[in-house]
């Protein structure tokens, strides 16, 4: 299965780690220079480097769809200065992931691919879950629509859960652990 990862920050790279690891090819396309703030931990910081590495995976930037396909074909992720992701046009990709933390969307549709997952969702709980599942069930029909929307928000909750159990847990308990209440309720868990 060959996905189309649009954005290559340290969320999108969670992401495309857990798919390479399941067995499926990955390409990931990112804007010029990046903003992801934890570059060391992000796909994206191969804009920059030519190759990175997290967690024994490596990433390798590329210029040309049959340069993603070569680097694919070696075990590697690709990716792609592509701000539009048009390379979606160019390869036949099974599913799209836009995993791009923007306030709006950036130019994602719903027949991009046979599977769109918009984890966003997940990230901003108001966004009505209802429409996003409607318009998945209209664009492929009941079963499989379901089963895409239910994949995103999986996704995407996953992330979430990853993220706050990893990053803002630690932060929170600087500011949390001055609380004798909630030190004690701590302890109890522990």
């Amino acid at each position: 299965m060959l996905v189309l990862i649009k954005g290559a920050g340290d969320l999108a790279t969670g992401v495309a780690y857990r798919l390479y690891r399941a067995g499926m090819k990955i390409v990931m396309t990112d804007i010029a220079q990046p903003t992801a703030v934890r570059r060391t931990v992000a796909f994206c910081q191969c804009i920059y480097d030519g190759t990175t590495v997290v967690e024994g995976v490596t990433a390798r930037r590329v210029d040309t769809p049959e340069q993603a396909m070569a680097c694919v074909e070696r075990g590697e992720i690709p990716v792609l200065v592509d701000p539009e992701a048009a390379i979606r046009t160019q390869l036949p990709f099974d599913a799209e992931v836009d995993a791009i933390l923007a306030k709006y969307n950036v130019n994602t549709k719903i027949d991009d691919a046979p599977i769109v997952l918009a984890m966003v969702e997940s990230f901003f709980p108001p966004l009505p879950l209802i429409a996003i599942v409607a318009l998945n069930v209209a664009a492929h029909g009941g079963l499989l629509g379901f089963l895409y929307s239910w994949a995103g928000v999986a996704l995407g909750g996953c992330i979430m859960f990853l993220l706050w159990r990893r990053v803002v847990k630690r932060f929170f308990w600087k500011f949390a652990s001055h609380s004798p209440k909630l030190e004690k309720a701590q302890q109890w868990v522990n």
